[in-house]
């Protein structure tokens, strides 16, 4: 990810079940679980509009375009 501002991280506590589950729901949108719980605190926070979170939902967006032709 790209920014002009130094990132600083932040420790949470979540119930290990939840922990987990956002670990796996990180790797399965391609981002780091620190990556995931910080786009979520922006989302939460600031909107769809902050630049961070538009920069991870235009990635989502732009993996979901088209079909797959490779399956016949």
């Amino acid at each position: 990810m790209t920014n002009e501002t130094q990132d600083v991280r932040l420790d949470i506590h979540l119930p290990a079940p939840e922990a987990a589950d956002l670990t796996s729901k990180a790797a399965a949108k391609g981002l780091t679980t620190p990556e995931f719980l910080g786009y979520h605190a922006l989302r939460s926070a600031y909107g769809v509009l902050h630049p961070r979170v538009a920069e991870i939902e235009a990635k989502d967006v732009l993996g979901r375009a088209g079909t797959d032709s490779s399956k016949g």
